[in-house]
């Protein structure tokens, strides 16, 4: 049996607290970014080549 190689670290998910969620969501689609389909009034996902990129509503 071989010793598994090392994985590299990366990140795959960046989450962001924003006050107004329809702002930021208007202010990354200027970016031409796209909202996932499994966005709702809580949280925007946004996806590119393997990242993702999150904005969720600050209480």
């Amino acid at each position: 049996m071989t010793p598994a190689e090392p994985s590299t670290p990366h990140v795959t998910l960046i989450t962001l607290g924003v006050r107004d969620l329809q702002c930021a969501l208007a202010f990354y689609q200027t970016l031409g970014w796209q909202a996932h389909p499994r966005s709702d009034d809580q949280i925007i996902f946004f996806s590119d080549a393997g990242h993702r990129f999150g904005s969720v509503r600050l209480k």
